[in-house]
């Protein structure tokens, strides 16, 4: 009797003993391990987010991510989880190898966490409203003189309250000959216009890109919402992709592909 009172006095204290040392130690160890997240972006662009810190995947490296399973996500919903493969654009394999064709904006996401990707719809826009003022600056007055006009409609800080996401652009016009050419992101969020990304330029028929937003993360569960942004560069030319992080003082550029 007495050997097992001392048996169940060694088993508690070693539970009480591990309990204390995950409260102590384990507990933040686990904490430093939570930010480990890969988020790559419609091409070849691959960001990893390490203890608050973003790095780009170099181009060799890229076949290291081939056939492992991410979270897919295609238009900004959830596909589900697929394996990849790179050759020159990112392939979707199910659980039996067979390949999945997409052709909406494709964004790949593996985290030790669970990373909240923010669904929205996209939609066009006319030539009045908040973009109108542009329009007008740069005295444009129908939509064939634009290339890209759209608005996002999404709830970046989960308070209720939507906010808009314009893309505007004449960038690599087709059927004109601009003077200048522009392309601007801004929100508009509490009757406030915050600018993401601004470029005007004189005509040039290769400069410029067109930018459309391609996601929008909160990659370290503080609430503060993560914008991808993919602008399309002429002809063959890579895309840049930037990450932009929304905060008191408006956008700021987190990392950039080029």
């Amino acid at each position: 009797m007495k050997d097992k009172k001392i048996y169940i006095f060694i088993i508690v204290f070693l539970v009480l003993f591990a309990l204390i040392m995950y409260i102590t130690i384990g507990k933040e160890n686990v904490k430093s391990q939570k930010n480990e997240l890969t988020i790559i972006l419609n091409n070849n662009t691959i960001f990893n987010y390490s203890n608050k810190n973003w790095t780009k995947e170099k181009e060799e490296y890229i076949d290291e991510y081939n056939f492992k399973e991410y979270s897919i996500y295609l238009d900004s919903k959830y596909a589900g989880n697929y394996y990849i493969w790179n050759d020159d654009q990112w392939y979707l394999f199910d659980q039996n190898n067979n390949a999945v064709n997409y052709t909406e904006k494709f964004l790949a996401v593996k985290s030790n966490y669970d990373i909240k990707v923010k669904e929205y719809e996209v939609v066009n826009n006319d030539l009045t409203g908040e973009a109108g003022e542009i329009f007008n600056k740069y005295k444009i007055y129908n939509q064939e003189e634009i290339t890209e006009n759209t608005k996002i409609i999404v709830d970046i800080d989960n308070d209720g309250i939507d906010e808009e996401i314009y893309s505007v652009s004449n960038v690599f016009p087709m059927f004109y000959e601009p003077e200048k050419v522009f392309s601007y992101v801004f929100m508009k969020k509490d009757s406030k216009i915050y600018y993401m990304y601004k470029y005007e330029a004189e005509a040039d028929s290769y400069s410029g890109c067109i930018p459309q937003i391609s996601a929008i993360f909160d990659s370290d569960e503080d609430g503060v919402s993560e914008f991808a942004l993919t602008c399309s560069r002429y002809s063959d030319q890579e895309p840049i992709n930037s990450i932009y992080r929304f905060g008191n003082n408006g956008f700021e550029l987190v990392i950039s592909s080029e």
